[in-house]
């Protein structure tokens, strides 16, 4: 029974990042296995996250190695014990709202306990997927830095031994910590009021996290090597593993007892309290009802409300497929913060270039700049590209109401110009004010961002419709992880980096932001016309008679 729980598990696992291998029967009755485009599709992404995690990682890496390893002892295990504790931390981020989800708020966890399953075996094949999962954060961070470790110092038995230790290790610390943290997260989410608010919220703090560091890695790297080995360090922990690498082989027998021992009190725990922590009423606070008369809308009316209030309801919703709002948002804050450097950057820039014998006018041609980098943002936006997914078993309540095909399919649309276009219009009212824009300039700076932001939105749709599957076992591996999403962000890139670029080199050879703002509306409103002609003569009917029907 075991076994078959963590099979079921690690399958889970796959399927949520590639899906299955679905069968599609042909016209002589037979049947074909299809998946196989979609396997190489998510290997070649991972291949490329893989490869931009780990250069980040090996740029850390040798940036500290460089620092810290000068040969001594002391060194080794500072060097060590800072990237232990940094593994540590990834893990954490990674994993805690995943663990939250898993172990207490799992959808089936009642129907397991309902069934002659130990509940200890339920815990423990759910706590080794999530084991995998620590696992391939921590090497992302211990695999780069053993590497230089390796090549920056004196080989030892102990080193490597501790390596291995570390990176097999870590994983469980991490899930011992995750796994009391998720806990109190999940009563604390279900006691707060606002909670998808207030999970946003935490999610962008991480992110904008993410991008100082990006942005400012090697000053990190410094201020990281210098002040984290002394945190590292100060760690029993952790010290226990640098010193034993660094020879010292007491330390070798307590960094693994201090690593196995709290996963150990903690499975114990969670054994004994499991039932009651799966079936809890966790108590949610209730809406008072007050009573107020209806209003009669329309249709139309009815689904985009749906649509918007779904949207507003999912935290992962909101992130994954808004971001090109948030890289707006972010945006217009720096240009208004940094307005006086680039002011006085322009008068050299124009100097520059004047002697390269370019004669631009950038005050002429920064309208171009601020509505091409608008245009760009909204472009990442990709709402509409999981909202056929999204609908998975309960695609046949959309079906059995009197509704026509072509309204749900709208409601889609209008839902993502909906979320889009208040920050749009903000961006172009305060960017407009800060650099004094003349009101032709606004009026482009305004209306060419919203045509690109209609023509992304039909995209989107466009893609869910080609790549529709109803399968997915919840709402946020559609948001996530669907071909559909993949490829509404990465042909999105190409379907409008490239002719945006394009038609911005063109406006700025002739500095006119008049020029940028009309040839990117026309271009918008062209690719934007062939996906609202598709998505209401072939893709409604694909929606209404072949999505969704056995």
């Amino acid at each position: 029974m075991l076994k078959a729980l963590i099979r079921s598990q690690l399958s889970q696992i796959f399927f949520t990042l590639f899906g299955r291998n679905n069968l599609k029967k042909k016209k002589n009755g037979k049947y074909k296995k299809t998946g196989t485009g979609r396997l190489i599709l998510f290997g070649i992404l991972f291949a490329y996250l893989a490869i931009v995690f780990i250069a980040l990682s090996c740029a850390a890496s040798f940036g500290a190695a460089m620092l810290m390893l000068d040969g001594s002892a002391q060194g080794i295990a500072n060097y060590i014990s800072l990237f232990a504790l940094l593994a540590l931390v990834l893990c954490f981020v990674g994993s805690v709202f995943s663990t939250e989800k898993q172990l207490y708020e799992a959808p089936d966890n009642e129907r397991l306990l309902a069934m002659p399953i130990p509940s200890w075996a339920i815990l423990f094949s759910r706590m080794i997927s999530l084991y995998f999962i620590n696992l391939l954060f921590s090497a992302l961070v211990l695999v780069p830095a053993s590497v230089f470790l390796v090549l920056y110092s004196q080989v030892t038995v102990p080193m490597v031994l501790g390596c291995i230790l570390a990176l097999l290790l870590i994983p469980l610390l991490s899930l011992a910590i995750t796994a009391i943290i998720g806990a109190f997260v999940a009563f604390l989410a279900s006691k707060l009021p606002f909670k998808t608010l207030i999970t946003t919220l935490v999610f962008i703090a991480f992110f904008l996290g993410y991008m100082v560091f990006a942005m400012n890695m090697d000053a990190v790297i410094g201020v990281v090597a210098e002040q984290g080995a002394k945190v590292a360090t100060g760690i029993f922990i952790f010290n226990w593993l640098g010193r034993f690498c660094a020879g010292s082989l007491l330390d070798g027998l307590l960094f693994p007892l201090s690593c196995l021992a709290p996963f150990a009190l903690v499975y114990w725990i969670l054994t004994k309290s499991f039932v009651s922590i799966a079936t809890a009423n966790r108590g949610e606070r209730k809406k008072k009802y007050i009573a107020k008369k209806m209003n009669r809308s329309s249709s139309l009316a009815a689904l985009t409300k749906k649509e918007l209030s779904r949207f507003f309801s999912m935290p992962m919703y909101i992130l994954n497929s808004s971001m090109g709002t948030l890289f707006q948002i972010i945006a217009m804050v720096l240009l208004v913060y940094y307005k006086d450097t680039l002011s006085a950057m322009l008068p050299e820039m124009e100097k520059e270039f004047s002697d390269l014998s370019f004669s631009f006018h950038f005050e002429a041609i920064i309208p171009v700049l601020l509505c091409f980098a608008s245009a760009i943002c909204v472009s990442f936006n990709c709402i509409t590209a999981p909202s056929v997914s999204i609908e998975r078993s309960r695609i046949w309540q959309l079906k059995a109401m009197p509704v026509k095909p072509g309204e749900v399919l709208l409601s889609k649309l209008l839902c993502h110009i909906i979320v889009s276009a208040p920050f749009t219009i903000i961006f172009a009212i305060v960017i407009s004010i800060f650099y004094q824009l003349t009101p032709v300039h606004f009026l482009l700076l305004l209306t060419a961002p919203l045509f690109v932001s209609c023509a992304s939105a039909g995209w989107g749709l466009c893609c869910n419709l080609w790549m529709p599957r109803l399968d997915f076992p919840a709402d946020i591996t559609a948001i996530k992880q669907s071909g559909a999403v993949i490829l509404a962000v990465f042909g999105g890139m190409l379907l409008y980096w490239l002719p945006l670029s394009l038609i911005m080199g063109i406006s700025v050879a002739f500095s006119s932001a008049v020029l940028f703002g009309l040839l990117t509306m026309f271009y918008a409103l062209i690719t934007g016309s062939i996906f609202f002609a598709y998505i209401f003569t072939g893709g409604k009917s694909k929606f209404e008679h072949k999505i969704g029907v056995q």
